[in-house]
C-alpha cells in the first residue's frame, strides 16, 4: 500500500493494518488470548495466501509543499521503485487529490507492470471510509493474483547490492563494515553489483 502524500498516510496505515489482520499476517498478541479465554492460543494458523510473505506501507514524507521541479520528480520515482520492485507482486496507491505528486502522474511514472496495481483517490470518492473500502476490497481482488506470482532463482550476477552506513557507533568499524565489505567482494567475484552510497565514508 502506497500513498503519494502524507494527508493520506493514515488511511493507507488503517488499510494495510485492517488487510494484515484480517488474511492472517499479524496475529494476537497470544497473552490477550490468554487473558480472555485463560489459555495460550493454538498453533498460529497460516494465511489463506502462502505466496505473499507480507502486506506492508511504503513510506515517506513528501509530495506536498516541495519545489515545483526536482522533488515530485524525485518522490514519483522512488514510489516507482518499489511498486515495480520484482519482490512486490501488487500494489495499491492512495493519493489525495490535490497534491504535486498525483496519482496520475504517478501512473504515469510507473507505466505498464506485469502485476495489478491499482490508484485510488480520495477527492474523487465521497470519503475518508469509502476510500478505505475501495482500498480493501481492491486488495482483496488482488490477493489471489499476488499469490500466484512464483519466486525464479537468478544468478548472483543479477543482484545488486545497496550499502548504507546505519548510523557509526563504536563497532560498526570494526565488525559491520568488514562484514559488509567481506559480503560486497564474494557479490563482486560473481559479477554482481555493489552500491556505495556515501562517498566520504569510502
Amino acid at each position: 500500500v502506497a500513498y503519494t502524500v502524507p494527508c493520506v498516510r493514515k488511511a493507507a496505515e488503517r488499510v494495510a493494518a485492517a488487510v494484515r489482520r484480517g488474511f492472517g499476517f499479524e496475529q494476537e498478541d497470544p497473552w490477550v488470548y490468554y487473558a480472555r479465554e485463560g489459555q495460550l492460543p493454538p498453533a498460529e494458523a497460516a494465511t489463506g495466501y502462502p505466496g505473499i510473505d507480507e502486506v506492508v506501507v511504503l513510506h515517506h514524507e513528501s509530495g506536498c509543499g516541495t519545489a515545483d521541479r526536482g522533488d515530485p520528480e524525485a518522490l514519483l520515482r522512488f514510489l516507482s521503485g518499489y511498486i515495480t520492485h520484482p519482490n512486490v507482486a501488487g500494489a495499491v496507491v492512495l493519493g489525495l487529490g490535490c497534491e504535486k505528486t498525483t496519482v496520475a502522474r504517478l501512473k504515469g511514472v510507473v507505466g505498464d507492470t506485469w502485476k495489478p496495481v491499482v490508484y485510488l483517490e480520495h477527492q474523487t470518492l465521497s470519503s475518508e471510509a469509502a476510500l478505505m473500502r475501495q482500498a480493501i476490497d481492491t486488495i482483496k481482488e488482488i490477493m489471489p493474483v499476488a499469490a500466484a506470482s512464483q519466486r525464479e532463482d537468478v544468478p548472483v550476477s543479477a543482484l545488486v547490492l545497496g550499502t548504507k552506513c546505519g548510523g557509526s557507533d563504536g563497532f560498526s568499524g570494526i565488525t559491520a563494515n568488514p562484514a559488509l565489505g567481506v559480503a560486497s567482494e564474494l557479490v563482486a567475484a560473481q559479477q554482481g553489483t555493489i552500491l556505495l552510497p556515501e562517498v566520504p565514508e569510502m
